[in-house]
């Protein structure tokens, strides 16, 4: 009834016999989805039958394709209900299958992931062997090899190295060593080190005279107030060292100053002491070496600082023993002085108790002997 009120034109895209097979498939469908029941009959038949050959099959604009579409339903109008198949539904034998995107070719990046995590397992799975198949251990094992890799720079100098070190820069080898074997001959000779005034000497016997201003800058940084004080505080083989340094960089300046002034004629300046060369102040300091009979290098010395300190630590044995038998000995005293004691303390018990015992016979001989005064007495009566 719809197909026959819906009016056929070149418009519609459908002849008679299409509209006929439409309207048997369409009355198919719609009772077996029950889709006819729940059309209002108010809907409006043009607006139906253009849904309703929308979703069954394409329009088409010549009367060919809608005869090919009539032959389509016809077939499937003889195959049972539920097994219709429209040939919207069915795919053409003319369509193309979808190609498939083709494989991009593997870059860098992804192969150095796949190298680094093939060497990552065989590390995992070698220290794993290792660690005799233990998670742990082999945890402890990669840590510790991971710490050996060269990550970080090494360490520095320790701090004694920093503190043993000496600045001698501007000074010569041979120098710096002379300066350091007096300075520890000195230090252990003396019991209170080494002093500034001993280090004012030295400088004296080099030439340089203590007016200087490195040298009093020198016994200013001395602890107390006064100058003597000063004198007697321990120095520094740094110090020292730095001191020849300052005294002899101001000798040069000295030299350079006169060198380019002009000397007057008239008011000559009087003539200045000249310190010691670098050669005759290392000749100074061996020779000072010599006299306190010590010296860094001798082997002679070496020895007799050994077979000293054997016969120290042989002294010191004798001496361990020696208290030691004093202390037993003053042991054994005690345990002697403990054991008299405690006789002394029985023997005043056992003198207690025999007091008390002849105390009790003398209370019983009174009592007899009052007895017997009263016998004699009733005898004379």
């Amino acid at each position: 009834a719809l197909v026959a009120r819906a009016p056929a034109g070149p418009g519609s895209g459908l002849g008679a016999a299409a509209s006929a097979a439409l309207a048997r498939s369409l009355r198919r469908r719609w009772r077996a989805t029950g889709v006819l029941h729940s059309l209002s009959s108010r809907c409006e038949p043009r607006l139906l039958l253009l849904r309703s050959a929308a979703t069954v099959a394409p329009s088409s604009a010549d009367s060919a394709n809608a005869t090919a579409a009539t032959s389509t339903e016809a077939t499937a109008a003889a195959k049972p209900e539920g097994a219709a198949v429209s040939s919207a539904d069915s795919p053409g034998t003319g369509e193309k299958k979808e190609e498939k995107p083709e494989k991009k070719p593997m870059g860098w990046g992804m192969f150095m992931v796949y190298v680094s995590g093939g060497i990552g397992g065989l590390t995992f799975l070698y220290y794993f062997y290792k660690a005799n198949y233990s998670l742990h251990k082999t945890e402890i094992l990669m840590l510790e090899a991971f710490r050996q890799l060269p990550l970080y720079s090494p360490p520095g100098p320790s701090t004694a190295e920093l503190n043993s070190r000496l600045d001698g820069t501007d000074l010569p080898q041979d120098l710096v060593q002379g300066l350091a074997e007096w300075f520890v001959a000195i230090d252990l000779q003396e019991p209170g080190g080494v002093s500034r005034d001993d280090v004012l000497e030295l400088m004296g016997e080099f030439g340089f005279g203590e007016e200087e201003k490195p040298a009093k800058d020198f016994l200013f940084r001395g602890e107390g107030q006064i100058e003597e004080r000063r004198r007697l505080t321990c120095a520094g083989l740094q110090e020292t060292v730095t001191l020849v340094t300052d005294l002899v960089a101001n000798e040069a300046k000295k030299i350079e100053k006169e060198k380019n002034e002009v000397p007057d004629p008239d008011f000559p300046e009087p003539p200045r002491k000249i310190p010691k060369s670098m050669p005759e102040m290392v000749t100074v300091l061996e020779a000072k070496l010599k006299r306190t009979s010590f010296s860094m290098n001798s082997t002679e010395r070496r020895a007799q600082i050994y077979l000293s300190m054997e016969y120290i630590a042989s002294c010191l044995r004798a001496t361990l023993e020696v208290a030691g038998a004093i202390t037993n000995l003053h042991r054994q005293l005690l345990a002697d002085r403990q054991e008299a004691d405690m006789l002394v303390q029985q023997s005043l018990n056992r003198l207690e108790a025999r007091l008390g015992t002849c105390e009790q016979a003398q209370g019983r001989c009174e009592r007899r002997l009052a007895e017997l005064a009263g016998v004699t007495r009733d005898l004379g009566d």
